[in-house]
């Protein structure tokens, strides 16, 4: 290893651009230096802020079942996004895609320069996966986007002896791709609980991504690698869009952003700690809440009477705080607080100050999920403002958490009248 001197310049894998003066004969190769420059700067302040969704990439199903069944479509709303390599991937209108429309052999995600060598601007990295797995049978599936490229039209040339080259194209463009990939990780079990295959497909992605306690387990050590859940291992260049169920005979069963959805967020420190208390596992609790309520919101609607259910009946997990519709006091719609955690210990409700909802909510997000095979204390919360405002026509609600997460609503009758304060909590 060379010694470097104090004050001196080290230039070695610094960025290269074409310096320009009055007289020099530019090249093919001075231009594309230039641009080549422009990009890596991009990538590498896409590499400070972290990978993830930045806006929009919603995913809904055309239909579910019916016309599913041999044509399964998904809308992707316009977005923005960057991938683990930092390259920003946009979308700035709504495309209808086609999830068993088999790829062409040549799909212009890259292509060659003049000389037939690699793509330019490193979109060689992005190339679709030789054996792309598209739907077969049955199963739960991944849907990512991708960067791509391809040339687009024709420029006047000269000096070509008025042939045509391979070399003329009038623009690059650059623009994007989607792959789907089927999830191995599910057993045969899992995948015929049909009930619970949603929540469970869900909860492999996050526990895989580091929100139990494994880290904890061993605190000094090295974070371990993710596995690899899909068929096809996820690139550098994608970034996962949802998770969807489809099968041969019943077609589109579900779509679920959140389960693989994670807003931007730096990766990690490759160490235990860092994963277990870094910016990224917030990103990854704020998902686990926002996957629950999309669930629940279709469980809702698609059931005659949710106040019946019982959370470990519909869920594997859940996380480690969530909101729910009530049912009762004027609400014919909505879980039963009692019956949805019937097999399980559970305190409260406790009337808590609205003031202190969104702290519950941010404090939770550091907190594993509530694995409904152990018997955790879950505590139970109703809003005073939203007690009040009932007698309005206001849908009623109720909040639960984790027992690992402290407990809110402290005793106390100062900004709320007495017939809402809380009084010590009896166990």
């Amino acid at each position: 290893m060379s010694v470097t001197r104090l004050d001196t310049a080290f230039l070695d894998g610094g960025l290269r651009s074409t310096n320009y003066f009055n007289g020099r004969i530019l090249s093919r190769e001075d231009m594309q230096r230039d641009s080549d420059a422009h990009r890596a700067l991009h990538q590498r302040l896409g590499l400070a802020l972290g990978d993830g969704i930045v806006r929009g990439f919603e995913v809904e199903a055309k239909s579910i079942g019916g016309s599913s069944i041999t044509n399964p479509v998904v809308t992707v709303r316009p977005g923005l996004a960057i991938n683990r390599l930092g390259q920003t991937l946009a979308l700035d209108r709504g495309v209808d895609v086609a999830l068993l429309e088999p790829r062409p052999a040549s799909t212009g995600a890259s292509i060659p320069d003049a000389g037939g060598g690699p793509a330019v601007g490193g979109f060689e990295d992005c190339l679709p996966p030789d054996q792309n797995v598209y739907v077969t049978g049955a199963g739960v599936y991944l849907l990512s986007v991708a960067p791509a490229q391809a040339r687009q039209g024709l420029a006047l040339v000269s000096g070509l002896g008025n042939e045509g080259a391979s070399c003329n194209a009038k623009e690059l463009v650059e623009g994007l791709q989607f792959r789907l990939s089927q999830v191995k990780a599910l057993s045969n079990a899992e995948l015929a609980d049909a009930v619970r295959l949603r929540n469970v497909a869900a909860y492999k992605f996050f526990l895989a991504e580091g929100a139990d306690l494994a880290a904890i387990r061993d605190p000094l050590g090295a974070a371990a690698a993710p596995p690899d859940l899909t068929v096809q291992a996820r690139s550098e260049c994608e970034v996962p869009l949802a998770l969807l169920s489809w099968t041969a005979t019943g077609g589109l069963r579900w779509v679920d952003r959140w389960a693989v959805r994670r807003r931007v967020a730096p990766l990690p420190a490759p160490d235990a700690m860092a994963t277990a208390a870094g910016p990224r596992l917030l990103a990854l609790g704020e998902a686990m809440r926002l996957q629950f309520q999309d669930e629940a919101r279709d469980l809702r609607l698609g059931t005659t009477a949710p106040q019946l259910l019982v959370a470990s009946g519909s869920f594997r997990y859940l996380p480690p705080a969530g909101v729910l519709p009530l049912f009762g006091q004027g609400a014919s719609t909505g879980f039963d607080r009692v019956t949805f955690f019937s097999d399980r210990p559970t305190r409260g409700p406790i009337v808590m100050e609205g003031a202190e909802v969104p702290a519950l909510l941010r404090t939770s997000l550091a907190y594993p999920p509530i694995d409904l095979t152990d018997h955790v204390v879950v505590w139970t919360y109703l809003v005073r403002e939203n007690l009040q405002a009932q007698s309005q026509g206001i849908q009623p609600a109720f909040l639960f958490a984790s027992g690992h997460v402290p407990p809110f609503g402290a005793a106390r009758a100062d900004v709320a009248r007495a017939g809402f304060a809380n009084t010590p909590i009896d166990f």
